[in-house]
């Protein structure tokens, strides 16, 4: 699965994410779109820019410096993933990794005036640990990031407003749990008026 070559904290990094993001429910839904940085250390480790899900091994994780930018190689990695990832990595000890999709479904009801609603179960499971930070364009100025970690404060799921849906975790399998029932609640929510 991973390239054997790597350390036992990215081989493990990148097993759980394989395991976690490349879910198949998640591939069901054709949902690629996203970013997963993790923290390693007092590093943030992500995939390279443009490699999809089940073409990233250990070895494609790219160790970067506060400010996003490679530290042992050269590579492209997502700026504008970083810019709030990471600030949210520097700023919580808990978060030891941030996933972010951008799914049709938690685009729709982030570019709601009212937001998520919580007419589900699923949807209501996590609400109380929700918060929202307004659209300011495509995130590449550092100068931005400390806007979304002061509006995400000490909660764990996040919808940018017409952009998506950030969690974060004490672990990549409780990001990914908070997200599942974030995006079920986003799911249904837009569903709803059809019914």
């Amino acid at each position: 699965m991973a390239d054997r070559e790597a350390d036992d904290v990215g081989l493990d990094l990148v097993e759980r994410a394989q395991m976690a993001i490349g879910d198949e429910d998640l591939h069901a839904a054709g949902r690629r779109g996203g970013q997963a940085p993790a923290d390693v250390g007092a590093r943030a480790a992500a995939a390279r820019k443009a490699l999809l899900r089940e073409k990233i091994t250990a070895s494609s994780l790219v160790k970067t410096d506060s400010d996003g930018k490679p530290v042992d190689r050269p590579a492209m990695v997502n700026a504008a993933g970083f810019a709030i990832h990471l600030a949210i990595h520097m700023a919580r000890d808990d978060a030891k990794a941030v996933l972010h999709l951008h799914t049709p479904c938690g685009q729709a009801v982030s570019a709601m005036d009212f937001g998520r609603l919580p007419h589900t179960q699923i949807a209501m499971i996590a609400g109380h640990k929700l918060a929202y930070h307004d659209y300011e364009g495509i995130a590449t100025d550092l100068e931005e990031r400390e806007r979304p970690v002061a509006d995400l404060g000490d909660r764990t799921i996040m919808l940018l407003r017409s952009h998506g849906t950030p969690t974060v975790g004490e672990s990549i399998g409780h990001a990914f749990l908070r997200m599942y029932f974030l995006e079920r609640g986003c799911e249904a929510q837009v569903h709803m008026p059809a019914a």
